[in-house]
């Protein structure tokens, strides 16, 4: 899931030890989960868990080089954890 502007990777699971430190330039900031949310709904109810990018910006993109570097830190995250 991709949501703006906390400049964050937020986790939601049953097992949070397992987020991911750094995506991109983003660095984890567990924000916790809140009811209604696909978080609390996919991460801890059902046990899938959900990674949040939260972009530094809502209304200014990420550059190509820092897309593609989110992209490249999320799958090699992927590769090994799942």
């Amino acid at each position: 899931m991709v949501h703006a502007p906390y400049s964050l990777v937020d986790y939601d699971a049953p097992n949070r030890s397992n987020a991911p430190r750094r995506i991109g330039n983003l660095r984890k900031n567990l924000m916790g989960t809140y009811p209604g949310s696909l978080g609390n709904y996919a991460g801890i109810h059902l046990g899938i868990p959900v990674i949040t990018l939260e972009l530094p910006h809502a209304g200014i993109m990420p550059t190509k080089k820092q897309i593609s570097w989110l992209w490249t830190d999320l799958m090699r995250w992927l590769i090994r954890k799942v």
